[in-house]
């Protein structure tokens, strides 16, 4: 009975440590994803008044529709079973949270209305969105109509990847926003080549806003160098690469289809001119 007793307590020792470790990550990892508390009080400038039509198609050049779904009803952006589980909100429903100011915030630092991170959102390269820019999405996104999604699932962050947060395997620096309203955002935002404007916001969550991509991932901008501007423009409107196949990975080609058709064919031209002069 007592050989038992002392089992028994080991057991129970072991849960309770097994239980404040988790808790202990569980916290530390809350800090690391939801990062600097100063983000959710700044206070930001509302946007000019936007033209809807304009915002629409920004929105399909910039991505929206394509991770909240057609009709912006939201959709389940990522869901791995035990790991993690990221859906891509109802903004058909969630913009009427949003006041102006809130969604500038929300474009700025990726903070939700309600406090939260937008987590999956590109932050980064939406920080470079000129403030017209911001207006038109705006102004789109009021004329939505409310799409009932009662499927759609909730952030859940499950204890392996808080983990790998927690020990930076996960590194959240790639997640969260750059130093909101910092100098090179600024420079970057208000830069005079809008082509480059263009680009960091519509390429930047893939090829860095940078634009020099990341190795053995994307490749730099300077790879449209090798294209006509024909091949440019049959890569943009139908996925199909320089060498008439999909692109390697297939996303590039996925993205071209779903957002870039929706590029006008200036801009086009001078995204080819941008590459090759620089």
């Amino acid at each position: 009975m007592a050989f038992r007793r002392w089992i028994g307590r080991i057991l129970v020792g072991l849960v309770v440590i097994a239980a404040l470790a988790a808790t202990a990550i569980y916290f530390r990892s809350e800090s690391l994803i939801y990062g600097n508390d100063a983000w959710r009080t700044r206070d930001f400038a509302p946007p000019p008044p936007g033209d809807a039509a304009v915002g629409k198609r920004l929105g399909v050049v910039y991505g929206c529709p394509s991770c909240h779904g057609e009709q912006m009803g939201g959709a389940n952006f990522v869901d791995e079973p035990w790991l993690l589980s990221i859906p891509a909100a109802n903004v058909s429903e969630r913009i009427a949270q949003y006041d102006d100011v809130a969604f500038v915030r929300l474009i700025r630092t990726g903070v939700k209305a309600d406090g939260g991170m937008a987590l999956g959102m590109p932050t980064k390269a939406f920080q470079r969105m000129g403030d017209a820019d911001v207006g038109h999405l705006l102004a789109w996104l009021r004329t939505l109509a409310p799409v009932s999604n009662p499927d759609l699932g909730t952030t859940t962050i499950h204890l392996p990847v808080r983990f790998s947060i927690v020990t930076g395997d996960f590194p959240m620096d790639e997640v969260h926003a750059d130093e909101v309203e910092g100098e090179s955002v600024l420079a970057d935002r208000h830069h005079p080549d809008a082509t480059r404007r263009l680009m960091q916001v519509a390429c930047g969550e893939c090829h860095g806003t940078h634009l020099g991509g990341f190795e053995g991932d994307t490749p730099s901008l300077e790879i449209i160098k090798a294209y006509s501007l024909e091949q440019l423009t049959t890569l943009l409107r139908t996925g199909v690469t320089i060498a008439g196949t999909e692109s390697a990975s297939g996303l590039m080609s996925a993205v071209a289809r779903e957002r870039f058709q929706a590029l006008t064919d200036e801009e086009i031209a001078a995204i080819k001119a941008y590459a090759d002069r620089n």
